[in-house]
């Protein structure tokens, strides 16, 4: 039987994704990074340039590429709910970095 790799979207390129998420996707054999997102353009762009896959300045847009079967969300937390609801619509999986979320609201929202 012949193992799947996962297709990686990380969703905020920020300190943990650096410093966590993206070096552990990359080094695991059952795993690729198809993309990276964030809302600052030119960050996203350095960071799909430095871990080798397609940058995205809007999440919806990685959201979209079919390549991508799973996010992890490591935005601000206030920003988690809006990416981790719209990950679920297009049927992604998702690691969502914590906290889950700033209001009680959008945690019950997300789940």
């Amino acid at each position: 039987m012949t193992e799947r790799t996962l297709g990686m979207g990380v969703i905020g390129c920020g300190g943990i994704a650096h410093a966590a998420h993206l070096p552990n996707i990359v080094k695991n054999p059952r795993a690729r990074l198809v993309a990276v997102a964030d809302i600052d353009r030119e960050r996203a762009n350095a960071t799909a340039e430095q871990w080798g896959c397609a940058g995205y300045g809007d999440y919806q847009e990685l959201l979209a590429n079919p390549e991508v079967d799973a996010v992890c969300v490591t935005s601000w937390a206030a920003a988690h709910a809006e990416s981790v609801i719209a990950a679920a619509e297009a049927g992604k999986h998702i690691l969502c970095e914590k906290p889950i979320a700033i209001k009680l609201e959008d945690a019950d929202a997300m789940v």
